[in-house]
């Protein structure tokens, strides 16, 4: 337990924020693993981190008990927003970028993309450089 155990030791919250942003940004694939398995509901005086795919799946899709906010680094994003803050709206105007006959192309570049991101990762292919 790495990210824990510094987390717990620090007493500022400023100090533990920046931790565990540094972690967010630089040992993400760490933190999950670790909190996945000792807190997988990480709670910090400004927000929760559920690390659990069941538990986030439960989550958005009860827009009515659970707000969607993004993940604090990765800025104002569709995926991050609620439907009262514009979530649908703005996949409407998304979806009319790409005409429904290219749907499949992308999906397909999509996945092929992350089969390669996954490869990676788990030590088939070269070098990650980031996935969030």
């Amino acid at each position: 337990m790495g990210f824990l155990r510094e987390y717990e030791a620090l007493s500022s919250a400023d100090a533990r924020r920046a931790l565990l942003f540094q972690w967010m940004n630089q040992r993400r694939h760490e933190l999950y693993a670790e909190l996945r398995e000792f807190a997988p509901v990480f709670s910090t005086p400004d927000f929760f981190l559920v690390t659990r795919y069941e538990d986030a799946r439960r989550i958005l899709e009860d827009s009515q008990c659970f707000k969607v906010r993004a993940y604090p680094t990765s800025g104002n994003i569709v995926l991050g927003k609620d439907r009262e803050d514009g979530h649908d709206a703005d996949r409407k105007v998304l979806s009319r970028l790409f005409p429904k006959k290219d749907y499949k192309r992308i999906r397909d570049i999509a996945a092929k993309k992350a089969q390669e991101l996954i490869d990676v990762a788990s030590g088939k292919g070269g070098a990650l450089q980031a996935v969030v």
